[in-house]
């Protein structure tokens, strides 16, 4: 069962720069350094690398970096999951970014800042559906709710003015599997309903053993049934 609270500790916190000395910083956002032109990229790389050997991390005699077997082994899991999931979530106040790696009974997860810091948790996989929803912030509570299970892109949701009226928030859910195309389930929070766009419309098992994105997210908010 799920701990009763998602709340995170960072094991590590590292920079984008640090991750990309660390060769981690592939297939995963990095908003300090995307925002920065090649050259400024270079300086902020060596200084990062300045940084870290000044906090006692040791260079190997290749000139690579020594870093402790525990950051190793979180880095391995986040490098070859077994299934891995991504959260954004965007409004008026900004930019929220989750990652999640689940290999065996252990989920990694990686929140990343506007900023380009990375701060790094390990959990039971049994916390990942909490540590999901509790991006979405708090269950819906007499709000009108609507499910449009219909693939992105959909002529009938691109209409003029849309069905969710005036957009006030967004959510991006991805899952992805080895050798499997992603599965994406969106969220659209607008004054005239919350619109959720999924192309799995799948129902979890009725046992609760089985579940998908879009079933778990539905039943966060309170979505019954599709319209």
């Amino acid at each position: 069962m799920a701990s009763a609270t998602a709340q995170t500790v960072a094991l590590f916190r590292l920079t984008d720069e640090e991750l990309h000395l660390l060769g981690a910083a592939d297939d995963v956002d990095t908003p300090y350094l995307d925002r920065l032109e090649p050259d400024q990229r270079g300086v902020a790389v060596d200084v990062a690398y300045r940084s870290l050997l000044a906090h006692g991390v040791c260079e190997a005699q290749d000139g690579g970096l020594l870093v402790p077997d525990e950051l190793v082994q979180l880095l391995q899991v986040r490098a070859g999951p077994e299934r891995a999931y991504r959260i954004e979530v965007r409004s008026q106040g900004g930019r929220s970014i989750r990652h999640l790696y689940e290999a065996g009974g252990t989920t990694v997860c990686e929140d990343i800042s506007a900023d380009g810091v990375h701060d790094f948790d390990v959990r039971p996989v049994s916390d990942s559906q909490l540590l999901l929803t509790e991006k979405l912030g708090p269950p819906a509570n007499g709000v009108v709710l609507r499910a449009a299970w219909r693939a992105i892109g959909d002529r009938d949701l691109q209409g003029s003015p849309p069905p969710w009226g005036a957009v006030s928030a967004t959510a991006d859910l991805t899952v992805r599997t080895p050798g499997a195309p992603g599965d994406l389930v969106s969220v659209i929070w607008g004054d005239a309903g919350t619109y959720l766009i999924s192309e799995v419309p799948v129902s979890p098992s009725e046992d609760g053993s089985s579940w998908t994105m879009a079933s778990l997210v539905a039943g966060y908010l309170g979505i019954e049934r599709a319209s």
